[in-house]
């Protein structure tokens, strides 16, 4: 069985090994853009789905739906994840498990992992941030429709603090129904069978008012044809997404006020991570003071070195106001 191995940054490279095809095309499809990695790169996080895993295992549910086993162990330069359940698992082992050991690796080598879309125009890239729900991927998507944008990232992006540069964290587009209807064209490059799930996930998720939220996977290459997608590039200013009245953007003055804000909204989408960590005993060296630690200090660089400001984004009514209140951001 070979291996795949997905890199990111120097120091953060994920290998899965997969018996189970589902897996294998899961991250295939998942990681795409990340498949080229030099022969010397070190895997520092793993996920093995092979049979049987080492020690004992932990059982876990999540949405009625996903069921899993797992087992974590760190050792001196990463980190193992065991694991395999039922079809619905997959993307939760990803999504809760995978992705934020990413993040905790590139802490550890000096990066901020921030939970921001990224978009770039001419080099420089516009940092796209807020809390679930506040408009990351339907702000970046409006911006990537006019293709005068390439993209770097619609739900996480990776920061240099030191130098102020972006880079590119691509995974297929996670798409929901609200999306459609300020960018009605993503619509066209669905399959009729993604277009059903969009508008049956879409139901799920009213019904269930938020507690069922599943997302139907794109490909960013179908999602935005023509549209380059940019490695690195030197960031012009980070925007925090705010519910508004009326559509406004306004510099902030002392940025670092905003930093509680940010650690806590990238702290709460690691709540899976945590708990699932500490479910197995299986707590970081360092712990999760640590981890905080690093990426406040990270957060912190960042901010005395790139402008911020404050979008107020009604979430109704024409998006064309703060899309044009972005275009002249970067001019």
């Amino acid at each position: 069985m070979v291996p795949l191995d997905f890199c990111f940054l120097p120091g953060v490279v994920l290998r899965v090994w997969a018996e189970d095809a589902r897996v294998a095309t899961y991250f295939r499809e998942e990681y795409a853009w990340h498949r080229t990695c030099p022969e010397a790169a070190t895997p520092t996080v793993v996920l093995d789905t092979r049979l049987p895993p080492p020690g004992p295992t932990v059982t876990h549910w999540h949405k009625f739906l996903a069921r899993w086993r797992y087992r974590v162990e760190w050792q001196a330069d990463r980190v193992v994840f065991w694991a395999w359940g039922n079809r619905w698992a997959i993307p939760m082992v990803h999504h809760m498990l995978v992705h934020h050991a990413l993040r905790w690796q590139a802490a550890h080598q000096g990066w901020l992992m921030l939970h921001a879309a990224a978009v770039v125009r001419e080099g420089r890239s516009l940092l796209l941030t807020g809390p679930g729900g506040a408009g990351k991927t339907t702000t970046s998507a409006r911006l990537l429709a006019t293709a005068r944008w390439g993209f770097q990232a619609d739900d996480y992006v990776f920061l240099d603090p030191t130098t102020a540069r972006s880079r590119a964290y691509v995974t297929r587009s996670h798409l929901y129904l609200p999306l459609l209807r300020h960018v009605p064209q993503v619509g066209k490059r669905l399959r009729p069978r993604e277009r059903w799930a969009l508008r049956a996930f879409g139901y799920l998720r009213a019904w269930s008012r938020d507690a069922l939220k599943w997302p139907v996977r794109v490909p960013i290459s179908r999602l935005w044809p023509g549209v380059a997608i940019v490695p690195e590039a030197q960031i012009q200013a980070l925007v925090v997404l705010t519910p508004g009245e009326a559509p406004r953007l306004e510099q902030v003055d002392d940025p670092e006020a905003l930093l509680p804000l940010l650690l806590e909204m990238n702290f709460y989408e690691a709540r899976h991570f945590v708990h699932l960590l500490e479910k197995a005993q299986a707590r970081p060296p360092g712990g999760w003071t640590d981890w905080r630690a690093r990426e406040a200090a990270a957060l912190r660089r960042l901010l005395a070195r790139v402008p911020v400001y404050r979008l107020y984004r009604p979430r109704q009514g024409s998006s064309a106001a703060w899309q044009s209140l972005l275009e002249d951001l970067m001019t």
